[in-house]
């Protein structure tokens, strides 16, 4: 923010030159002021809070478009609110008014500060004059250049328009900006290509994460749910930035350091966890290695961000679990697309192993603690094959998890429920020995299998597979 008013000043000295020179280009755009003048109003609200001033924007509807170059309207709107902070106290208030006229459009910015004498008053347009008249003891910065109204002024005129100013010495001031509507006073040569930086704007050419399209092993999703993202930061104004960046695409969740970060992830159990990396009383790289040392969050793809570019730090950061590594600053539409990247990556996973009928579901876990949990799974499942009482509340019990917590980790993990999960292992183990042991009936293979019945071992065999279990012993006793 710093770096950009400095340039901001420095641009407004060189524009002005400019202009005296008569080298200053406006390039029209054809733009929503009302949203264009939020965005600059927005600017100040924190300042107006911390400085106890009422601080307000009045327009009479949402969609007002205006032909204007937006880098010079910018120029013309931050000296008049920022002129008015500087000449109003505490306890006082500042009101930027919007209104649309037949032909034109006026934005007015009214203050209840140390106002202006009628003398000073028809000369603060003049370059380089500055009024002398005016309490000054409650203002924050000391005087300025006196370019920026002279300035404002010629950026005006050359937009077709008129600016005003009428004000009381210790009642306040009031400027008015009146544009015109339409283009006819717009000269060829004169428009630009509408552009804009916002966030949404720049994030609506990227394909969002769909990461709840359909069914998964026969969990039904409601259609269109955005991922969920943890964004950890402690920076106030660059965890509003990345909020508002990801918000199009995802669930935002937020969170201003690492134990924050901790607890927000074990409540909600996001699809992916942004975080910075250096955060008073957690780090970002110790709230990482905390997550992936836990069992019920260690499937959670987690990318760092920091301003180190230390290439033996950024490994570290790796080897304690961190997914990826991401050096400030950063390109948001990059970091978008990275973090949609790793939540396709891994929904892609749990859908391949949800949908495969393999035994071989260790290659499932993203780590050595999914791992040991996958292993665990399968050797209680294994272990209590011929218990027709073994279920989801006995499997979750004896690896010391709630029911839920295991549903929820079993399915982050496989794609699949635990009910699901448990008939995926029965059905393979069934078609092995289909296959291997010719001398057991189909029913004492149910048995075997901790089916009820031959009848429903045999539905959900077909329901599997697509074919009955009589089927494999045909093919086995006639190849062809």
């Amino acid at each position: 923010k710093n770096a950009n008013l400095l340039k901001n000043l420095i641009n407004e000295l060189l524009d002005f030159r400019k202009q005296e020179n008569g080298k200053l280009k406006i390039r029209f755009q054809h733009l929503n002021l009302v949203e264009f003048t939020k965005e600059v109003f927005s600017s100040f609200k924190e300042y107006a809070h911390i400085k106890n001033i009422r601080y307000t924007l009045d327009y009479p509807e949402e969609n007002i478009m205006v032909w204007f170059d937006p880098d010079q309207i910018q120029k013309v709107l931050f000296n008049l609110i920022s002129n008015a902070f500087k000449h109003t106290q505490q306890e006082k208030s500042i009101r930027i008014d919007i209104n649309l006229k037949n032909i034109s459009v006026t934005i007015t910015v009214t203050d209840t500060g140390d106002g202006i004498s009628a003398d000073e008053l028809n000369k603060i347009f003049d370059p380089y004059y500055q009024a002398e008249n005016i309490n000054t003891s409650n203002r924050t910065n000391q005087l300025g250049t006196g370019i920026g109204l002279a300035l404002s002024k010629g950026i005006v005129e050359m937009h077709g328009g008129t600016i005003a100013a009428e004000s009381r010495p210790g009642e306040g001031s009031a400027f008015k900006v009146e544009l015109r509507l339409g283009d006819r006073h717009i000269e060829n040569g004169q428009k630009a290509e509408t552009t804009s930086d916002n966030a949404v704007n720049l994030m609506a050419t990227i394909t969002p994460p769909n990461n709840h399209e359909g069914n998964i092993a026969g969990e039904e999703q409601p259609n269109g749910k955005k991922p969920t993202i943890l964004i950890v930061e402690d920076n106030e104004d660059l965890l509003e930035l990345l909020s508002d960046i990801f918000k199009p695409l995802y669930q935002v969740i937020t969170a201003t350091n690492g134990e924050e970060g901790l607890m927000a992830a074990r409540e909600k159990q996001p699809d992916i966890i942004l975080s910075d990396d250096m955060m008073p009383k957690m780090k970002g790289s110790e709230m990482c290695q905390k997550i992936k040392a836990n069992l019920e969050l260690s499937h959670i793809p987690l990318i760092l961000l920091t301003i180190q570019d230390d290439q033996q730090k950024i490994a570290q950061a790796l080897l304690g679990g961190a997914d990826d590594y991401i050096t400030k600053p950063f390109d948001a539409a990059t970091l978008v697309i990275r973090c949609n990247n790793m939540v396709e990556t891994r929904k892609r996973l749990k859908e391949k192993y949800s949908n495969q009928a393999t035994q071989n579901t260790v290659t499932m876990a993203g780590n050595i603690l999914e791992k040991e949990f996958i292993d665990k799974t399968n050797g209680y499942i294994l272990k209590n094959m011929d218990n027709p009482q073994f279920n989801v509340d006995i499997l979750s019990e004896q690896l010391n998890m709630s029911r839920s917590k295991f549903y929820a980790k079993i399915k982050d993990v496989t794609g699949m429920t635990p009910n699901t999960y448990i008939l995926n292992i029965k059905m393979n183990s069934a078609l092995h020995l289909l296959q291997t042991e010719p001398n057991h009936t189909i029913s004492e293979i149910a048995y075997k299998l901790g089916f009820s019945s031959a009848r429903y071992f045999s539905l959900c065999f077909k329901d599997h597979y697509g074919y009955p279990p009589s089927e494999v012993r045909n093919r086995m006793q006639n190849p062809e």
